[in-house]
């Protein structure tokens, strides 16, 4: 059982972080019909029904099946957080027009979800979504026509799956290589960011791993 043998190898995961789906199934090709607006993650959690699904491509690869299981239970932990998300077009014309990303939150009763409503909101500010002042819960970024970002519920999934093996998730080695830097050496603008994702990396070691008393 791939799902015991993860949970074996990774002693960091808590029986808490178990509650948030009832099973995983794989899913053969033919019948994948996961989007690849936002990544090419072969392993997801579907708020729908609760399940772990696993792309039947990775049953003759151990390492990304293993890698993709874990960031579909990180995505769990989330549970059915969203209500809602839309984009928001705010200047049209050319490549250069703004548009924003937004995401409207289940009531917490709602969201079957492992962080509290004040651990996800900082969660959320994290991965760069901005709380709107005039309306709880509802959180949007906003980008050049062009750029891109990780959404949170992926972002939280490719998280967990790093900070438990850094292998699991390659995608996240980029991510963070601005740690690799000393702060000293980083533009204002890069300091940001530096501070940012050091704070990201606190916040998984503290509110999902438990560790509260480690700096």
């Amino acid at each position: 059982n791939i799902l015991r043998d993860v949970l074996w190898d990774n002693r960091d995961i808590s029986p808490a972080h178990l509650a948030c789906f009832k099973g995983a199934r794989v899913i053969p090709a033919a019948a994948w019909n996961r989007s690849t607006e936002w990544d090419n993650v072969l392993g997801y959690y579907d708020p729908q029904d609760r399940l772990l699904k696993i792309h039947s491509h990775l049953s003759t690869d151990p390492v990304e099946l293993r890698g993709n299981l874990l960031i579909a239970l990180g995505e769990s932990l989330l549970g059915r957080y969203i209500e809602s998300r839309r984009w928001i077009a705010l200047e049209a014309g050319g490549p250069w027009g703004w548009r924003s990303y937004e995401i409207r939150l289940r009531p917490p009763r709602e969201r079957g979800c492992l962080l509290s409503p004040a651990q996800l909101h900082t969660y959320l500010r994290l991965a760069r979504m901005v709380p709107d002042p005039g309306h709880a819960g509802i959180y949007r970024i906003t980008l050049n026509n062009t750029d891109g970002f990780i959404p949170p519920g992926l972002l939280f999934g490719l998280m967990y799956a790093w900070y438990l093996d850094n292998t699991c998730a390659p995608i996240m080695e980029n991510e963070m290589s601005m740690l690799h830097w000393h702060e000293a050496t980083l533009i204002p603008h890069q300091v940001q960011e530096y501070r940012r994702k050091k704070a990201l990396i606190h916040f998984f070691r503290t509110e999902i791993f438990g560790y509260k008393n480690i700096k």
